[in-house]
Parts: C-alpha cells; structure tokens; sequence
C-alpha cells in the first residue's frame, strides 16, 4: 500500500475493524511511526487519529466528489463522534485549524443537544480567529440556539 499518495488528500479510511474514517490526511514515514510509537511503519494521521498501514484494510479517495458536505460523503462521522466524546481531544482537533474538520466537529456538536462541555466548548471557541463564513455563521448558531 503506498500511503504517500494520499498525504494532503482527503480520503475514507476503512480500519481492520471496519470503522470508517474520514478526513484530510498527513503522510508520515515509517522513521516518524518508530520515534513517536516505537512503530517501524509508514502511516496516515487525520486529526489526532494515526492510521499505521497493518491497521488499514481500504483507502478511498475522496478527491473527486463535490457534494452538498464537498469532498466528504456525510455531514460528519466515526472520527468526529469519537473526538467529541473525549473533551481534550475536541480541543486538540481544533489547534490544527483545518476549516472542513473544524466544520464538521461543529456540526457533530450541533447535533448533540445534551453535550455535557457546551459552555466549555463556546468559551475556548473564542480563542480562534476563523475566516471561514460557515464556521462563524455555525458557532453564532451553536452561541445562539444550543
């Protein structure tokens, strides 16, 4: 599996446990896997998720869709149901600062009237400088009507 050819790419990754993931993703050499994990193997890292190449059964190129949620096929996904379950995790998604990430964990979010961190969410949200119209039209939502 050649996993470079996906660095910078937006792709659905289907891990040996059949859970799908969806995301921009970064390339890491298999030298990167054995200093960070004591892992000799290449990898792919969406968000705060590391995807090394024995735990990846399918990658699937979402390059060429443009659909309502653009390159993604959903709204939101596994990825962003699993980062919103874990509060430091959230926090962590958002210092990468990729506008389409950041939208959907939003739109995850807006999803979940009973989030226990709402106020907490709300308050570190401030912190950013987004220039994306429909992340500050969905936080003015979220601010307004969560």
């Amino acid at each position: 599996m050649n996993l470079n050819q996906y660095n910078q790419k937006t792709v659905r990754i289907i891990d040996k446990n059949d859970e799908i993931f969806d995301g921009i993703c970064e390339y890491y050499p298999a030298e990167y896997g054995e200093i960070e994990y004591g892992v000799s193997e290449e990898s792919l890292e969406i968000l705060n998720y590391i995807f090394f190449e024995k735990d990846i059964k399918e990658i699937i190129s979402l390059e060429g869709n443009d659909g309502p949620y653009g390159k993604f096929l959903d709204p939101y996904g596994h990825l962003e149901e699993s980062i919103i379950n874990d509060f430091e995790s959230l926090l962590d998604a958002f210092d990468f600062e990729i506008n389409e990430h950041t939208y959907r964990l939003l739109l995850c979010l807006k999803d979940k009237k009973d989030y226990p961190y709402k106020k907490e969410i709300l308050d570190s949200l401030k912190q950013y400088q987004f220039n994306d119209e429909k992340i500050i039209n969905l936080i003015n939502d979220l601010k307004d009507n969560w």
